[in-house]
Parts: C-alpha cells; sequence; structure tokens
C-alpha cells in the first residue's frame, strides 16, 4: 500500500499487480489521473483497476468508468466488496498463468 500518486506509479513498475485499488482523493494526483497514467504505462496489460470514494453521487461513478476503472466502490468499503471484485477478476482471466492475482492499494 502506498499514499500518493507518485510511489503508486514507481511500485506499479516493479510489482505489476493485476488488481489496483485506487483512492480517488490521493494527494498529488487524483485517482482518475493516475489510472488514466496506469493505462498509458501498459495499454495492452490485463489488469483491473477499482476506484474507491466517499463520493456515492452517480457522476463519481460515471467518472470513474470513463477514467478506465472497471468497478468504484463506495467507502466505507467492505471485505466482501472487494472480495468480489477479486472474484469477478478471477473468473474473468485464463488460468494459463499469464496473469497476476497480485493486488496493489493506493490510500490517501
Amino acid at each position: 500500500m502506498v499514499h500518493d500518486a507518485a510511489s503508486a506509479l514507481d511500485a506499479y513498475e516493479v510489482f505489476n499487480p493485476g488488481i489496483l485499488l485506487l483512492d480517488i482523493s490521493l494527494p498529488d494526483m487524483n485517482g482518475y489521473e493516475l489510472a488514466r497514467a496506469v493505462r498509458a504505462l501498459r495499454p495492452s496489460s490485463a489488469f483491473t483497476l477499482v476506484s474507491s470514494s466517499a463520493w456515492a453521487r452517480e457522476r463519481d461513478t460515471s467518472c470513474a468508468y470513463e477514467a478506465g476503472f472497471e468497478q468504484h466502490l463506495f467507502e466505507p468499503m467492505t471485505s466482501s466488496a472487494i472480495r468480489a471484485c477479486v472474484d469477478a477478476r478471477s473468473e474473468s482471466q485464463p488460468q494459463d498463468g499469464s496473469s497476476s492475482d497480485r493486488c496493489f492499494c493506493a490510500s490517501a
């Protein structure tokens, strides 16, 4: 877990996770910008972006999807909501070992 976007980008390069859980309210870059930056680093990589936010308005969810997130969770998040994201990714990925099940979190 890291607490800012710059650290998240650095760690992503090394860690290569299959799931990225990104807070929308990071101190140095918002989660929407971070999602776009991560996608630009490896546009063909198979990973799942999940956003988290205390904002539960329809516009916030729309912005998350427009930025490239596959799922949007509202805070406070439950362990079952996070588990559902992991399960959904596992079901949609090939079972040949070509994708990572590692999860990475950037939260303020």
